[in-house]
Formats: structure tokens, C-alpha cells, sequence
């Protein structure tokens, strides 16, 4: 019959799994979920969740595993197993969950969908595991020794799990979002910066200069739209190399088709198919005058009937 300290020491050796597995999945995608959401990203937190709940559940398998055994070869094996999970959803969310979650959420994106696997994805996986595995046997081979230095003291024990677990994993997890996420995540911000931006000086004259570094060219055609209270972005495509990405916008029912490259915007294209509903013909260019410093002249504007 187990005995309460064991016990005790099982369940700090679980709590110290899922402490790591939730403060990886934090770090390597939740933190990603709260820029997206502050750059109007539609379901920002997908990739997060499964990834909170997997990480989480199986942290804690493996954290109580490691106690219960109490073997250094089974130590590393679990863990590295561990690595090797964490590995793998750093791939696949982003790309093959990703495409297949969005397919479901409306005919809209099955139909316009383009997730290839990236180019030198074994690249990635490679370093992923120097950096992730490497964290996570650091992180089981001093399980032991902190569970016992838990089980000696009161409180103190249990911050000094959370504090451990977090800073290696933080690391880890940062590791995983520098990698994969920031080339996803860096082109959206900057397409969702130009329209705060376009919003902040329509009907001003803008700097020649500080126009062509915004490219407030891109937006020119869709200016009116901009103004429409609301936004949701979405990533339709991307080619292996990660240099093009599109995305959908969609301004309350008019969508909108936004491509940059390399992180920096070309253009802004009603997609009239999908918007014919909401979309009225080219207004008059002396109607609105906007950016007129940009090309000389006033530009030619969209009118939206929401």
C-alpha cells in the first residue's frame, strides 16, 4: 500500500510535469495567441488550446512517471519523448492542424486554403530538438531532486517547481516561437499596423516618404473600407518558403484579399465574389479626398453599402 509521503511526492511530481507542459505551450504558443488577437487575427488562440491541453496532460504524465520509476535511463527516455512531442506540434499546428481547422470553419477558407509544408522543415526539427530537447533533459534530470527539496520545506517547495519549470520551458517555448511562429506572425502585424495607420490619416496628407515606408500604397483601394468599425484577418496562403503570404480580410461581410512579401505589403484586392453583396461601384475621386500627396492626386476610393 502506497504511503502518504510517497504520495505526496507523486502528486509534486505531477504537479511539476504539468507545470512545464503548461508553461511550454504558453510560451511557445500562447503568447503568439495574444499578439494575434491584438492584431485582429481570426481564432487567435487555436493553435494554443490543443496545444495547453496536450502539453498540459501529458506534462503531467510524464512528471508523475518520472517520480514512480525513479529511473535515470527512464528519466530521459520520457523526457525526450516529451522533446519530441513538443517538436512535432511546433509543425504541425501551425501548418497541417491549422489548414484543417480553418477548412471546417467555412467554405470560405476550404475553398482557398494553401498550407505546403515549408521548405527545410527536417532543418527545423533538428534545431527544435538541440534547443527543445536539450531544456526539456535539464528539466527531468533535476525533477527528482527538486521534488525532494519540495517534500523538505512548505510552501517554498512549490514555487521553486513553478519558478524552475517556467524558466525552462520559457526558454524552450520561446525557442519554438522564434522558429515557427514570428514568420507567421510578423507579416500579419505589419499588414494590421498599415491599417491603423491608413484609419489614423485618412484624409490627410501623408509624407511622401513616410507613405512609401508604411506602403499606404497598398490600402488605396480599399480606404473606405477601412473605416468599417472591425476587422478579422486570416491566413489563406503562404508559399514553402514563407516569402508570400496572403491573407483574407474580412470588414463585416466584404472581403478583402491583402498579400505581403517578405513582410512587407503589395496590395489590397476586393474579392468581389464573395462581396457582391456589400460592394457598390467606385465613388468619384472628388467625393473623398484621401492620401492625395501619395500619387499626386486624390486616390480612387471603394464604397462600401454595409
Amino acid at each position: 500500500m502506497e504511503m502518504p509521503f510517497e504520495r505526496k511526492k507523486h502528486r509534486l511530481g505531477l504537479l511539476y510535469g504539468l507545470v512545464a507542459g503548461v508553461a511550454f505551450s504558453f510560451f511557445a504558443w500562447g503568447l503568439d495567441a495574444i499578439r494575434l488577437a491584438n492584431s485582429h487575427v481570426a481564432y487567435p488562440y487555436a493553435k494554443f488550446v490543443p496545444a495547453l491541453i496536450i502539453c498540459g496532460l501529458v506534462g503531467a504524465a510524464i512528471g508523475w512517471l518520472t517520480i514512480r520509476l525513479n529511473r535515470w535511463y527512464i528519466t530521459v527516455i520520457l523526457w525526450l519523448v516529451f522533446a519530441v512531442l513538443g517538436v512535432w506540434l511546433m509543425i504541425w499546428l501551425p501548418i497541417e492542424f491549422s489548414a484543417e481547422f480553418l477548412s471546417r470553419q467555412s467554405p470560405i477558407f476550404a475553398q482557398r486554403i494553401a498550407y505546403p509544408m515549408i521548405d527545410g522543415v527536417d532543418q527545423f526539427r533538428i534545431i527544435g530538438m538541440l534547443v527543445v530537447g536539450v531544456l526539456m533533459l535539464i528539466c527531468g534530470g533535476i525533477e527528482s531532486t527538486i521534488v525532494e527539496h519540495a517534500l523538505s520545506t512548505s510552501n517554498g517547495g512549490v514555487i521553486t517547481i513553478v519558478l524552475i519549470c517556467v524558466l525552462l520551458m520559457g526558454i524552450a517555448g520561446l525557442g519554438v516561437d522564434d522558429m515557427i511562429n514570428k514568420p507567421f506572425r510578423e507579416p500579419v502585424q505589419v499588414l494590421d499596423d498599415l491599417f491603423d495607420f491608413a484609419i489614423a490619416n485618412h484624409g490627410k496628407e501623408v509624407d511622401q516618404t513616410l507613405a512609401r515606408k508604411k506602403h499606404l500604397s497598398a490600402v488605396e483601394d480599399i480606404s473606405d473600407l477601412l473605416l468599417v468599425n472591425g476587422r478579422r484577418i486570416t491566413l489563406i496562403a503562404f508559399d514553402p518558403m514563407l516569402g508570400q503570404l496572403d491573407f483574407l480580410v474580412d470588414f463585416h461581410g466584404t472581403w478583402v484579399r491583402c498579400t505581403t512579401i517578405y513582410s512587407q505589403p503589395t496590395d489590397c484586392i476586393l474579392v468581389e465574389e464573395l462581396s457582391h453583396k456589400y460592394y457598390s461601384s467606385p465613388v468619384q475621386k472628388a467625393d473623398y479626398p484621401f492620401w492625395g500627396i501619395v500619387n499626386g492626386h486624390p486616390s480612387d476610393l471603394l464604397s462600401c453599402g454595409i
